[in-house]
């Protein structure tokens, strides 16, 4: 295997193990906390249907010719049953693991909106970089989850919203500094 599939294959391993971390707090949590909002504002259930719902953007994209994240359903019912998410989950888990040894730099086009009001922007990418694009968004609102997970007494893995280059700079300190304190 030569470096370009060893840093492919970690893309893609990376972006599944986001999506595992996504099912894993849907199984995690009740109906009711699941759906619970804070302050009148979005719950845990909104932001994991926002990922999904860019997850799946993102191969329907591939099939059509351009990645339209803006263009999402907003399925309510997605955002207020966790299992309607984790079976809105499954076919998008099972495409992204059938991208193993695909070609992650082949072209794409993005197509979004840049600002309101403003016409679509067009943009080329690859498929290793919406692939990263989407691990890094899917953590960042799982970091939000984690906190509204708290608000209700929940503790989810610390890890859950940690980005892989922090959690990667932390293992590397400790070797560096293995006595220092946590």
């Amino acid at each position: 295997m030569n470096d370009s599939d060893e840093r492919g294959d970690a893309v893609l391993v990376g972006c599944l193990e986001s999506c595992e971390r996504l099912l894993g707090v849907a199984d995690s949590l009740t109906r009711e906390q699941y759906c619970a909002c804070w302050k009148a504002r979005n719950g845990i259930g909104p932001h994991l249907r926002h990922c999904y719902e860019h997850l799946a953007a993102l191969c329907q994209g591939l099939n059509e010719g351009c990645i339209r994240y803006d263009a999402r359903a907003r399925d309510s019912h997605i955002e207020q049953d966790p299992v309607a998410f984790k079976q809105a989950m499954d076919p998008v888990v099972a495409w992204m693991r059938s991208l193993a040894g695909a070609d992650l730099d082949q072209p794409l086009t993005v197509c979004q909106i840049p600002r309101i009001d403003a016409l679509e922007s067009v943009s080329d990418s690859t498929l290793r970089r919406e692939l990263l694009f989407l691990t890094s968004h899917t953590i960042h609102h799982l970091a939000i989850v984690g906190m509204l997970a708290e608000v209700q007494g929940v503790i989810l893995p610390r890890e859950l919203g940690v980005a892989y280059s922090t959690t990667t700079h932390e293992h590397q300190q400790r070797i560096i500094s293995p006595n220092s304190l946590d």
